[in-house]
């Protein structure tokens, strides 16, 4: 397991804690996505599904480390510290093609959290 983290700031001055996603993450995930705007979930998924269904998570949960990469970004502000935006990379390992998502929740638009990712 990758046990790398970085501790940052928005440009807000919000503070923010970033980590690879883990197995465990998966409550935490399917929070973040019910909580992105319509559009936002649209833009991201290429549907409005606000319940992700399970197949899909366990998709987002299968980070293998090579061809499968995400990071979250956490709000240290929060007990909970909930998931604000994620950030992923998928390889298709027989071409070397990769896909690159980023998401971030509606409220943290324009604070370069994005960019961060």
């Amino acid at each position: 397991m990758d046990n790398r983290a970085i501790y940052t700031s928005l440009k807000t001055g919000k503070r923010i804690y970033l980590r690879p996603i883990r197995p465990q993450d998966g409550l935490r995930l399917r929070e973040s996505i019910a909580n992105l705007s319509d559009q936002s979930r649209y833009y991201r998924f290429f549907s409005g599904m606000k319940n992700v269904p399970d197949s899909v998570l366990d998709r987002l949960l299968a980070v293998d480390g090579i061809n499968h990469l995400a990071w979250g970004a956490l709000d240290l502000a929060e007990h909970d510290l909930p998931a604000i935006g994620v950030v992923r990379v998928i390889r298709d390992p027989p071409t070397g093609v990769a896909e690159l998502a980023i998401a971030t929740l509606d409220a943290f638009h324009n604070t370069g959290l994005a960019r961060i990712l």
